[in-house]
């Protein structure tokens, strides 16, 4: 009787087969749900690749290269006869790509030191154990975007091509050669206030009244963003080169500028003015002379 009892089947309580539909209905929701996450992530992926593909390759090409905008060279301001009140001039700025996948080892320890004694005679702001170590310790940092030298003007310019690792140019040597340019008056204060300035963006008097004319149109360079969020230039060369600006011819003559200056001064020393003016135009034909 008792192996009989032992042996007999069990029937399933009620409460039994209802928890284990009810755990069956639940893993069947959650694997749709699933499925269904999956499936959506899939076309999502597919709709990004096929569709928006294009956007969104353009976004990332935007975020890492760019153009940027290159100022043209600014026109000159002449006197009456010819000589130059002002122009600009080019200074440079010098840069240094210092990754190994433009310079290898080998030859960028073979050609330092060279370098370093080059730039230390050229410009004798440092000693060229110092240029050295800041060039070293750049290289092992991989700048591709390192500061050399400011304000450099074309003489220096051409001596520092001659250099070691430099007069291999820039896709063997890494150098990047910035220009800018700098506003300078040959006869310095003389007539200044009326050939004017820049101060913050703004203009005034003879550069600002023919400000369109004398800036030209500018240029366009397709720059690249690298560690440390500088801009570097892709190539040497421009995409698209600035058109230069207009020359300005005024009628103002040098020496009659000149001695107007000095009598309107001394007028101002001897009555102790804090400020005076002075116009002198030719009657015959309405020209400001100065």
């Amino acid at each position: 009787c008792l192996v009989r009892y032992l042996n007999r089947p069990i029937k399933p309580d009620s409460w039994m087969v209802e928890r284990k539909n009810d755990i069956l209905w639940r893993m069947r929701l959650v694997y749709f749900i699933m499925a269904m996450i999956g499936l959506s992530i899939i076309g999502r992926v597919v709709y990004i690749q096929f569709v928006e593909g294009d956007h969104w390759k353009e976004q990332a090409r935007t975020a890492t290269m760019r153009y940027q905008s290159i100022d043209a060279e600014r026109g000159d301001i002449y006197a009456d006869d010819g000589r130059l009140l002002a122009t600009s001039l080019p200074v440079y700025e010098i840069r240094m790509d210092l990754s190994t996948n433009v310079t290898s080892d080998e030859v960028f320890y073979n050609g330092v030191d060279g370098l370093s004694a080059g730039l230390s005679s050229i410009f004798g702001d440092r000693s060229a154990a110092r240029y050295r170590s800041e060039l070293v310790n750049a290289r092992r940092k991989q700048e591709r975007y390192y500061l050399v030298k400011r304000n450099v003007s074309w003489e220096q310019l051409a001596r520092i091509r001659q250099l070691p690792l430099f007069r291999l140019g820039r896709n063997r040597g890494g150098l990047i050669v910035v220009e800018h340019s700098r506003r300078v008056m040959p006869y310095q204060t003389l007539a200044a206030r009326t050939i004017g300035y820049e101060r913050e963006g703004v203009y005034v008097s003879l550069e600002g009244a023919y400000r369109e004319q004398l800036e030209g149109v500018q240029g366009k360079r397709l720059v690249q963003r690298i560690s440390g969020g500088s801009w570097m230039p892709v190539n040497d060369q421009d995409e698209i080169r600035p058109q230069n600006g207009k020359d300005l011819i005024t009628t103002i003559n040098v020496r009659i500028q000149d001695i107007s200056e000095k009598a309107l001064l001394n007028q101002l020393q001897k009555f102790r003015a804090d400020f005076g003016t002075v116009v002198v135009m030719e009657v015959s034909t309405g020209r400001v002379k100065a």
